[in-house]
């Protein structure tokens, strides 16, 4: 019956990683979610606590790493659609040379299909 993860010893290999609810456990990345939240609160509660108005200066500089960081993360986002469609452009132009190519060759049949059945009638007659 037991294969993997079922057997007594594969279940202690996953244990650490995957811990019981019902031993009130929390997984690793709830754990430093928590931790990186309680951070956080207090990294904000003391800003709050010691804050002062903020100069033109600081608040050009402020703007400034906004605009930055939004053209970082717009662009990180943008890249893989503007690789991708750099990719189906290029296969859009195969395609239509693929078909061109079909075009020429379906002409250059009719046209030879349509010179042997003149053939074959000038023969009939």
């Amino acid at each position: 019956m037991g294969g993997g993860w079922q057997t007594k010893q594969g279940a202690a290999e996953v244990a650490p990683i995957f811990r019981s609810r019902k031993d009130g456990g929390a997984t690793r990345e709830e754990e430093e979610d928590r931790e990186y939240d309680s951070d956080s609160a207090a990294s904000d509660r003391s800003r709050t606590m010691t804050a002062t108005p903020l100069t033109k200066e600081d608040l050009r500089q402020l703007l400034s790493e906004i605009k930055a960081n939004m053209a970082t993360e717009f662009d990180r986002h943008l890249t893989p659609i503007r690789e991708g469609l750099i990719d189906l452009t290029h296969r859009t132009s195969t395609i239509e040379e693929q078909l061109d190519l079909t075009v020429t060759r379906t002409t250059a049949t009719e046209n030879a299909i349509a010179a042997l059945q003149e053939q074959l009638h000038q023969l009939e007659e």
